[in-house]
């Protein structure tokens, strides 16, 4: 069984406008921190580094843009394993013999599925081409065994019909383990 999940573009879309917004408004903040002045805020200089921390929203810009223009799926569930396209670290096939647990955790009110991985963490580093979400990554994996964190944020489906599809891949996996093992 393949299950293929598709991006959702006008969430993505959604998450463009609010990034140019924040763009936008760092610009001006960081060039015109005068305008902004008020009883709360009076120091220009505290308003122009909001402003320039704003400004860091634009590494967003690059990947929403690519998964706005790819018509790849978000997400294939087989087999093999899992191909995650709807995160910044594209790892490729997330072989299920590679995963150790999933758990659901919520960061910042949004529900995630953790998936751990327990052997063959650095070729999935290796295998990923940008310098700067391999640097990441191998931060990440020195403090946990967590490999990647998906949700259903950009995707065309609910968060628990993601959780339920890759977790019964995940158990189909192991049920035809012990099924290899004892024949």
């Amino acid at each position: 069984m393949m299950m293929k999940i598709s991006l959702n573009k006008s969430r993505i879309l959604n998450r463009i406008i609010i990034v140019c917004i924040f763009l936008i408004f760092g610009f001006l903040l960081a060039i015109y921190p005068q305008i902004f002045k008020s009883n709360l805020f009076r120091n220009e200089l505290f308003i122009r580094v909001v402003g320039i921390l704003c400004l860091f929203f634009i590494i967003f810009i690059p990947t929403l843009l690519r998964k706005f223009a790819d018509n790849k799926p978000g997400l294939i569930i087989g087999y093999d394993g899992i191909l995650d396209n709807s995160t910044m670290f594209n790892l490729g096939l997330i072989k299920w013999e590679d995963i150790s647990k999933i758990e659901v955790v919520e960061k910042y009110g949004v529900k995630m599925l953790q998936i751990s991985i327990f052997k063959n963490k650095e070729y999935y580093i290796n295998n990923t081409e940008n310098l700067i979400i391999k640097y990441c990554l191998k931060l990440k994996m020195n403090n946990s065994d967590v490999l990647t964190s998906m949700s259903a944020n950009i995707l065309s489906c609910s968060f628990g019909e993601l959780e339920s599809a890759i977790r019964n891949g995940f158990e189909r996996y192991k049920k035809e383990q012990k099924e290899t093992r004892v024949v």
